[in-house]
C-alpha cells in the first residue's frame, strides 16, 4: 500500500511539474509578436505626434480668434496625414490582435488588449479631428473668418468631446505602457 501511494505521489508531481512547465505558454513567440506590434505603432505613434503637433497649434490659435494659419493648403495637409494615419492603424492593430490571441501568456496578452485599447481610442479621436477639419473646410475655402467663428462659438461642447478623446487615447497608451514596464515586457 505504501509502495502505491508513494508511486502515485510520484505520479501526481510529475504531471504537476509537467502542467507548470507549459504555463509559461509560447513567451518567445510572444516577445517576437511585441516586438513586432511595437515597431509598428511606434511608427504610427510618429504620425500621430507629428499630426497632433501641427494641428494644436493651428486649431489652437483658430480657436483664439488668429485664423492666419488656417489654409486650405494646412486643412489639405492635415486631412492627407489624418488618412494616412486612419489607414496604418488597422495593419498596427492587427498585429497586437495576433499578440492577444497567445494562450499561456497572459501578461503579453494584457499588454496587447491594452495597447488595442489605446489604438481605438486614438483612433476615435483622429476620426473626431478629421470631422472637425472637414467641417471648417468650406469656411477656410470660402475665406469666411465669421462663418469660422460661429462655427467654434456653437461647437465648443464638440471640441470638448475632441479634448477628451485625445485625452483617453493619450491615458489608454500611457496604461497599456503601465503594464508592460510593471510586468517587465520589455527585456
Amino acid at each position: 500500500m505504501r509502495k502505491m501511494l508513494i508511486v502515485g505521489m510520484v505520479l501526481l508531481l510529475g504531471v504537476a511539474a509537467a502542467g507548470l512547465a507549459g504555463c509559461g505558454g509560447n513567451t518567445g513567440q510572444a516577445k517576437t509578436d511585441m516586438q513586432t506590434a511595437d515597431a509598428a505603432y511606434a511608427k504610427v505613434k510618429t504620425e500621430l505626434d507629428n499630426m497632433g503637433n501641427s494641428l494644436t497649434s493651428v486649431l489652437g490659435g483658430a480657436i483664439s480668434g488668429n485664423y492666419s494659419q488656417l489654409t486650405p493648403q494646412v486643412l489639405g495637409q492635415a486631412t492627407a496625414e489624418i488618412d494616412k494615419v486612419l489607414a496604418d492603424m488597422p495593419a498596427v492593430k492587427a498585429e497586437y490582435q495576433k499578440l492577444a490571441s497567445l494562450t499561456g501568456v497572459p501578461d503579453y496578452t494584457s499588454y496587447a488588449n491594452a495597447m488595442i485599447k489605446a489604438l481605438d481610442a486614438n483612433t476615435a479621436a483622429v476620426q473626431g479631428g478629421k470631422q472637425l477639419i472637414t467641417a471648417l473646410t468650406p469656411f477656410v475655402a470660402a475665406g469666411n473668418t465669421a462663418g469660422i467663428q460661429q462655427y467654434f462659438t456653437a461647437n465648443a461642447a464638440t471640441l470638448n468631446d475632441l479634448q477628451t478623446l485625445s485625452n483617453n487615447a493619450t491615458k489608454a497608451y500611457e496604461d497599456a505602457q503601465t503594464i508592460k514596464t510593471e510586468k517587465n515586457l520589455g527585456k
